[in-house]
């Protein structure tokens, strides 16, 4: 499940669930109880994803920002899941969230004990839930996660749009305070810097896949535009400029996000 949350264009994805339309339909609370499917849910109102592997650094920072008091991660059943270095991963994404405490002020738990039960009501309310994602997850469930095919009820939507996490990542950028606006950019952001050897060429952009490099002509002069939150960080710009004007910087939360094993 590792796999959905590295992609930046969608390509991977369980079928019929998009965690970013989730977050985005979030409203601002107190606490919010984040689990997987296999977990013993900690409260009636949690946030159930098909496996916490599919959380990307970006889809955390979402969630923390939209002024929850605690964020509390369940990942009791993970230990015996053969997915379990994903809840490692998770729990190194969290440690560096941690760090940014002056500018995330939710608290961030993971809890590795499960030690409430539901209520039958709240379990009764649970299978309702489930069973509203039959056809998109309990069969994914069932089938011990294979490749996914698209659904071919969203094929206008996958026309040259823009992926889900790029418009979650920007959604949150237009919420926020520059401060908070400079720690995700940091965290989640490549940032392609044009040195003075730019002659303005067309080859990097129309080498790029995403559509991230654009060229501005005003007034006879043209201008290479940079839109950050599209790039994918391939590096292709950067290998085939022929006057090496293109120097692409990691985003600092990249390294942190890919540990934790292979998905």
């Amino acid at each position: 499940m590792m796999c959905t949350a590295f992609c930046p264009n969608d390509a991977f994805e369980v079928n019929g669930y998009h965690l970013e339309t989730r977050i985005q339909s979030l409203s601002p609370k107190e606490d919010l109880f984040v689990s997987c499917f296999r977990e013993t849910q900690l409260h009636p109102d949690e946030l159930v994803v098909p496996c916490v592997g599919a959380l990307s650094l970006v889809h955390l920072l979402a969630l923390c920002l939209k002024s929850f008091g605690k964020l509390v991660f369940n990942v009791s059943a993970c230990e015996s899941c053969e997915n379990r270095a994903a809840a490692e991963r998770l729990e190194s994404l969290v440690a560096l969230l941690k760090n940014h405490h002056d500018r995330i002020e939710a608290e961030l738990i993971i809890n590795k004990t499960a030690t409430e039960t539901m209520s039958p009501l709240t379990a009764e309310s649970r299978r309702s839930f489930l069973m509203g994602l039959k056809n998109s997850l309990v069969s994914v469930v069932e089938s011990q996660l294979p490749s996914f095919q698209h659904n071919p009820t969203d094929k206008v939507s996958r026309n040259r749009r823009v992926p889900r996490k790029v418009k979650l990542l920007r959604d949150l950028l237009n919420q926020l305070d520059q401060k908070k606006k400079d720690l995700v950019s940091s965290l989640c952001l490549y940032e392609i810097r044009v040195t003075d050897n730019c002659a303005v060429c067309p080859l990097c952009k129309g080498i790029c896949p995403t559509g991230a490099i654009k060229i501005e002509k005003v007034d006879n002069h043209k201008t290479l535009v940079i839109d950050n939150t599209l790039c994918s960080g391939c590096g292709l710009c950067e290998t085939f400029c022929k006057n090496d004007a293109l120097q692409l910087q990691r985003p600092e939360g990249l390294d942190m996000a890919k540990e934790g094993g292979n998905c």
